[in-house]
Parts: C-alpha cells; structure tokens; sequence
C-alpha cells in the first residue's frame, strides 16, 4: 500500500516521511536529554556521598578541628557527641564495608539538595550510631562544589 501512495502521490508521501524523521529525531534527542539528566544525578549523588564519607575520615582520623569546619557546626558540638560515641566504640571504620551504600542514604530534598544519613560503623562491625548532615551544592562531570551542614549526630 506505501509504494502504491507514493506512486499515486509522491509529494504527500515525501512530506510524510519528513513528518516521521522529524518525529524520530525528537524522540532521540529526548531520550539523550533523559539519558544526560540521569547522568548528572548520579554523579552529583556520588559527589555528595564522596564528600560525606571524607567526613567521616576526619572523624576517624579523631580531626575533629577539620570536620567541625567542614560541616559547618562548632567544634564543641560535635566534641561532645563525638565523645558520646568514643564512650562506647574503639573507633570508626572507613574499610569497604564502611562505605558500602547500605551504610549511606541519600535522599533528594530539592534542587541540589540532600539529606544523607551515614551509619558510623565501628571496627568491630557494630553500627548503631548514625551522622545526618544536609548537602547542598553544584556539580558537573568535572567539578563538584558540595556544602555539608550537620543535622545531627546519635545513637540509632
């Protein structure tokens, strides 16, 4: 039926397969779009737990100086709880185990912005404490730019 319409009318059938291209080639460029946007979220939900976990390095590495700073909270808040968690555990982990995704949850709240909820995990596997910090930022393939602010720091 086709090779019979473009024989009948072979301008009608140019236009359509213009119509079809034209259609094929948005719904292309839609799916790059789709494709491109999933990208960015997943890069900018690894950037902001990259840098939740460099906290937690800090805080492992007992620098609280350094991690009151880049969390965004004072120092003797986070002494104190931090020695609320040194009452009860040797230390805090930072092997594989403790920067698995099932120790870290991050939840969209807007635009660049996110709740993380990391469980401290202690060297001897146990973990009942958690850190709840909210991240804001800006990041592309090649920079990332995130802001922690701590919400809270307890035992679970």
């Amino acid at each position: 039926v086709d090779e019979w319409e473009k024989l009948r009318d072979p301008e009608a059938a140019l236009r359509r397969a213009i119509l079809q291209r034209e259609k094929d080639a948005a719904r292309a460029e839609e799916l790059l779009r789709r494709e491109k946007a999933e990208r960015e979220t997943k890069q900018r939900r690894i950037a902001v737990r990259n840098e939740t976990f460099r906290v937690i390095r800090l805080l492992a590495n007992w620098d609280l100086s350094a991690a009151a700073a880049a969390l965004d909270t004072p120092l003797s808040d986070l002494e104190s709880r931090m020695k609320e968690y040194a009452a009860v555990h040797s230390g805090i982990s930072i092997g594989p185990d403790a920067r698995s995704v099932r120790h870290s949850v991050v939840t969209d709240t807007g635009e660049l912005s996110w709740r993380v909820d990391q469980t401290l995990v202690a060297p001897d596997g146990n973990a009942d404490w958690i850190m709840s910090v909210d991240a804001r930022g800006d990041t592309t393939a090649t920079t990332a730019r995130i802001r922690l602010r701590l919400i809270e720091i307890r035992p679970l």
